[in-house]
């Protein structure tokens, strides 16, 4: 049930087009309750409702919807003392804010949360500068992104399965009835072959993420070959399928990687949108990640297994608020595969028997 909806977004167009969101702003979440519109939550958070709409990527800024989450700001210090940003009379903010019931005027300051820390921004790194080049150079070979001209995005979840997460994030899926994408390590498909085989029973799809997550940067191509077809047998022995996705271990490829890759028959994912779920312990900054990067077409990187301490409890727990929210804001959620128009399986044994590596 939505909370409130007009049809005012071409008075917004305009202002979204234009507005930059500063990286360095404290976040935090917020949960739609009944009764609020976009306006009276920016004023609570003493920010404007252009720069909500285009930090939460919504298209439609009039359409918000009770339980949605909605990433906000947390003032720093220095602007404890300041009113919420006005809506200036005579501006098309001050339509809106009519149309929605909202005052024009400054509403008195909230209460201030202490900020959160924020990491000092930092220049590219030489590997992030090659992935940025291979991505660039080799569009049908290596993808970060579908199209945008449809409202879908993939959830994609690396490094399982195990016992335990992997399970849980499937419990949620199937409630939810979303299907996934799942880059698995080889040398944890044979301890965990029930997880991998309710994998495939419940639609999702299945992609090669190495056979032991080393840095794809320090193999050799024949490391490289290794790497892919004992994870590729692996999981053909137990499926009867042969992988044709891969997702590199740290997202790290070098040329010389992705041509070796390639000549197996493999494209490779990147992603778009980073939980970084495996560093966090609360779901609400998980949700933050993953809600300000998502647009058409985003690629979302998660984990089924592994993290900090061996601890992704936070994914679990964000999964549902974030599929809930993308969805009210009219995403679908489909697999790599069907978002890249790739296939995800090869009919043919490729170089992997060809070559008699295991």
């Amino acid at each position: 049930m939505f909370v409130k909806r007009l049809t005012l977004s071409f008075l917004l167009a305009g202002v979204l087009t234009f507005l930059v969101i500063s990286g360095s702003e404290a976040r935090q979440i917020h949960r739609v309750t009944t009764g609020e519109n976009l306006c009276r939550i920016a004023a609570q958070y003493g920010t404007a409702v252009d720069k909500l709409a285009v930090l939460n990527n919504l298209e439609n800024p009039n359409l918000i919807y009770a339980g949605q989450v909605l990433v906000v700001p947390i003032l720093r210090p220095q602007d404890a003392e300041k009113d919420p940003e006005p809506i200036h009379s005579g501006g098309p903010m001050e339509t809106v804010a009519k149309a929605m019931g909202s005052p024009v005027v400054n509403q008195p300051p909230v209460a201030r949360q202490p900020p959160i820390p924020q990491m000092a921004a930092t220049s590219p790194t030489p590997a992030e500068r090659n992935l940025t080049r291979l991505l660039k150079d080799h569009p049908s070979d290596f993808a970060s992104r579908g199209p945008s001209e449809l409202k879908q995005a993939a959830l994609t979840f690396d490094d399982g399965p195990d016992d335990r997460h992997t399970p849980m994030i499937l419990d949620i899926l199937h409630r939810e009835r979303v299907r996934a994408t799942f880059f698995l390590i080889g040398n944890r498909v044979a301890k965990h072959p029930d997880v991998v085989k309710r994998l495939l029973a419940e639609g999702h799809v299945i992609g090669n993420h190495s056979w032991s997550h080393p840095n794809f940067l320090t193999l050799s191509p024949e490391g490289v070959r290794s790497q892919i077809c004992r994870t590729e047998q692996e999981i053909f022995a137990l499926t009867g399928k042969r992988t044709a996705l891969f997702r590199p271990p740290y997202g790290y490829l070098s040329e010389e990687n992705l041509k070796t890759l390639v000549a197996m028959g493999y494209k490779s994912i990147y992603w778009s949108a980073d939980s970084l779920d495996w560093q966090h312990r609360d779901a609400d900054q998980v949700l933050i990640h993953v809600l300000t990067a998502t647009r058409r077409g985003s690629i979302i990187l998660m984990h089924s297994a592994g993290g900090t301490d061996g601890d992704l409890n936070a994914a679990a727990a964000a999964l549902p608020d974030l599929v809930y929210t993308l969805r009210v804001q009219g995403y679908s959620f489909v697999t790599v595969d069907e978002l890249l128009g790739s296939p995800a399986y090869r009919d043919q044994a490729g170089k992997c028997v060809e070559s008699g590596e295991k």
